[in-house]
Order: structure tokens, then C-alpha cells, then sequence
């Protein structure tokens, strides 16, 4: 992979506290590889994990861009690690985007300001056919696309950065999504140059996003909706210089940064380099995922319950990418220890790390958790440097019941960040859509038309 953002990332980090704009790969930036002990993870013969240099173009596979009919579709209105999340019937397989690389989706539903079917806005064609909103981000800058039809629905390039492409951007809405609604986009990135955390409201009133407003100069490296849910109360950001919280403030209608009452910017500390963090609820307890300053080696586990009290609770593992939580499990990708970290935490109380590290795919960085059945929680995870999706299962008291790990279609070389969308036709079976990092490409698979990778 040839992405200058793998090479010493966290230099960059330290260093990039100008004009950021954006973020989400989780980086993929490029470790020295460690040994991982590979007992609990099932390999089967068959199924080549395809380049892993990072290098291949997809070829034929990629896709024509054709919308294809893409099945009958019934959506909720949340997103997929939510458990009211978007369902839909989609076709299987690897398909080009518009951007040359991309970064990490996020799941949006159906219905989002003024890019929904029934609305003057909406740039569907048939007001009747079904959407499935995701969120991209890339080369060429940011976009809204359409899987159903395989159409981008609103494309942002905003100044210089649209050429570094950012992390990513998180959706957030107000109750009933739609061009009534109040909305919101966060967008960040640490590429020096850029400028880290900006966000753009939608005008309910002019039925339009308006420009980008810088929130703070810094250095971000994840941002997520209290819940994962599009109707949230709350954006989580992580930045070098202190979590940022964004809130719908009901006397202008808009979402913009908490601040103190002396209007400075309201941060809470969790005294290390915030990685990734997750709340269960708007101005909840927050588990943070921090590294040391200046190192890879130590990531650890804190609670901080919004009084500024924070608790260290624990190692984890090394060079942490991102922290996901649903239905009483949480989860942590360990991107040079090539494992998932699993943590029980009921939103409110204080957490507890559980067992020993759990081996995925090679270099994992982006997860998302889904509902299982029977207070079971799987998880999809992606191994950037072997081009593998890993699908694991955990139980309720935080025990592994399941773990595998597949190779990712050809056409997908390095494969970031992937997410679950649930099946409308078997709910067993979810979707997985990863985005494939250097192709440009995203892939649409259910989980059993996976191929286990053989073993290595």
C-alpha cells in the first residue's frame, strides 16, 4: 500500500495539530507485524485471501456501477449496531465507487434531511424505489451513496482536503429523519494540512446543507454517534486535544460543540492520547480507548462518567484503532496484535476487560457488533493486511462461541472497515459491506457466501 498516511502515523499525529479535516480508516497505517497466537480461529482450505501488497486494481470484478434491480428493500431508522437498524435485500458482490480510495462507511437508513425518495431534494429518480444511505469518504472527497441504486446522492468536496480524503463523516439527525428534520454531518481527519473536526448543518428552512464550520484545530482519530444511531442526541469526537462533544443546541436548531459558560469549547480529559471512544447515551458514562503519547505499545482501557472522574481500567493490547459497544459488549481492534479485545459494559457502570485476546485477520482497525440472538453479539472485523473479514460471536458474559475468519472477495485489497447490515429475507444471515482501501471498491457479501481463508 503506497497511502503516506501508513507511514508513522502517530508522528503525524503528534504533529498535526493545524488544519486537519477529517478521518476514519482508522488508518490502516502499516506496523511492524507481530506473531499471534491463532488458536479459536477457524481456517478452512479453500478461498484465497487474494494481493496483499495492497497494489491490485480490482480488475474485472470491481463491478459496472449498474444499479441492477437491488431487490425489495425494508429499512429502519438507525444504523445497523443500533438493533433498529437498516435491513434491506441487496446484490452480492464487489462494486466500484467514485473514489479512488476509501475510507469507512457509515451507515445511514433510508431517510436523511433532504435525501430521501419523497422529498423535492432527493436526487432518487423513482420517489418509490428503496434507498440505503451510507456515508464514504475518499480521494476525491466525501459522499452520500445510494446501494441500492449504486448512485452517489450528495457529494461534498470541501477545499484543499478533499485531496487528502478524510477518516470519514458521521451522520446525526434529530428524531424522524427527513427535510423537516434537523441534521448534521461531522467530518474528520488528522492529515496535517487539514482541519480536523468541521461540521456542516442542514437549513431546514433553506432544505440545503450549509458550508463547513472548523470546530477545533487538531488531530482526530474517530468520531460516533451516542447509541451508533442516527438519531442521537450526541457526536463523540476523539481529538488529540481533548474528546469534543456535539449536541443539537433547540435555540438555533442546529448542532455545534457543548461549551463552558465562558464559550470556550467543553472537553473532557481522559489524560492520554484519545483513540476511540463509545457512550451508550447522550452525556453518559464514555469508554475511552487511548494510546500513549508518542507510542503504539500501550493502549488501555478508561471510564470516564462526565464529572471529569476517569478510571484507568486496563491494558489492553497494542496500537488500539477503535472501540464499538452494543447490547452489553463491547469490543476493541488491536491493529499490530492482529486481535479483538472484548469488554462487558452495561452503558452505565464500569467496565470489565474479559479474557484473552481474540486472533482476527492481520492488522484489524475498523468493527462493527450487531445483535445475535439470545444476548449474543457478533462482531465484523477486517484484517487490512491479509485482505480478510473476520466474524466473531460472542455471549453475553463476554466468552468467544464463535470465530472465523474469510477471505475477502478479489477486487478487495486492503480492507479497513466493514459493517453489518441486517437481511431482510434471512435475518440469520446479515450483509457485510467492507470497504476496500486502496481499490476504491466496497464489497456487499452476506456472511455465508463468505469463503473461510485457508489457513496460513
Amino acid at each position: 500500500m503506497t497511502d503516506d498516511r501508513t507511514i508513522d502515523c502517530w508522528n503525524l499525529i503528534q504533529g498535526a495539530g493545524l488544519l486537519v479535516f477529517a478521518f476514519s480508516v482508522g488508518l490502516g497505517c502499516v506496523q511492524p507485524e507481530q506473531s499471534s497466537d491463532a488458536s479459536g480461529v477457524i481456517f478452512t482450505a479453500g478461498g484465497s485471501t487474494g494481493e496483499t501488497d495492497g497494489d491490485s486494481s480490482g480488475g474485472d470484478t470491481s463491478g459496472d456501477g449498474s444499479a441492477g434491480d437491488g431487490g425489495d428493500s425494508t429499512v429502519g431508522d438507525g444504523n445497523s449496531g443500533d438493533g433498529d437498524g437498516a435491513t434491506a435485500s441487496l446484490e452480492e458482490g464487489v462494486f466500484a465507487t467514485p473514489l479512488d480510495f476509501t475510507e469507512a462507511p457509515g451507515l445511514i437508513g433510508p431517510c436523511f434531511a433532504n435525501l430521501c425518495p419523497d422529498s423535492a431534494a432527493g436526487t432518487t429518480a423513482d420517489s418509490t424505489a428503496p434507498q440505503l444511505l451510507v456515508t464514504l469518504s475518499g480521494a476525491q472527497g466525501d459522499i452520500i451513496f445510494d446501494l441500492q441504486s449504486r448512485t452517489t446522492v450528495l457529494d461534498f468536496a470541501p477545499g484543499d482536503s478533499a485531496g487528502d480524503g478524510a477518516f470519514g463523516w458521521v451522520p446525526i439527525s434529530q428524531p424522524n429523519p427527513g427535510p423537516g428534520t434537523p441534521a448534521a454531518l461531522f467530518r474528520f481527519d488528522q492529515a496535517p494540512g487539514s482541519f480536523g473536526g468541521t461540521l456542516t448543518n442542514y437549513r431546514v428552512d433553506d432544505g440545503e446543507f450549509g458550508g463547513f464550520s472548523q470546530l477545533l484545530i487538531g488531530s482526530y482519530l474517530d468520531a460516533l454517534t451516542a447509541g451508533n444511531r442516527l438519531d442521537s442526541g450526541e457526536i463523540l469526537a476523539c481529538s488529540d486535544r481533548g474528546p469534543l462533544s456535539i449536541q443539537f443546541d433547540a435555540n438555533t436548531q442546529s448542532f455545534n460543540t457543548v461549551t463552558e459558560p465562558d464559550g470556550s469549547v467543553s472537553r473532557f480529559d481522559v489524560g492520554r492520547g484519545c483513540v476511540s471512544m463509545v457512550t451508550d447515551t447522550a452525556n453518559g458514562p464514555v469508554l475511552s480507548v487511548s494510546r500513549t503519547q508518542g507510542g503504539f505499545a500501550d493502549s488501555r482501557l478508561y471510564y470516564v462518567d462526565r464529572n471529569v472522574q476517569v478510571s484507568e481500567i486496563g491494558i489492553l493490547g497494542v496500537d488500539a484503532r477503535r472501540i464499538r459497544h452494543f447490547g452489553g459488549i463491547a469490543a476493541t481492534t488491536l491493529f499490530a496484535d492482529d486481535a479483538l479485545r472484548i469488554i462487558t459494559w452495561d452503558g452505565q457502570n464500569s467496565p470489565t476487560i474479559v479474557g484473552p485476546l481474540v486472533p482476527v485477520g492481520d492488522g484489524p482497525v475498523g468493527l462493527d457488533l450487531r445483535d445475535a440472538g439470545g444476548g449474543a453479539v457478533q462482531i465484523v472485523s477486517t484484517g487490512f493486511n491479509d485482505n480478510s473479514i473476520a466474524v466473531t460471536t460472542v455471549a453475553a458474559d463476554g466468552s468467544v462461541t464463535g470465530n472465523t475468519v474469510y477471505g475477502a472477495p478479489s477486487g478487495c485489497a486492503a480492507p479497513a472497515h466493514a459493517i453489518f447490515i441486517e437481511n431482510a429475507d434471512n435475518a440469520g444471515d446479515p450483509f457485510v459491506m467492507a470497504t476496500c482501501f486502496s481499490t476504491g471498491n466496497y464489497i456487499i457479501s452476506k456472511v455465508s457466501s463468505l469463503t473461510p481463508a485457508a489457513a496460513p
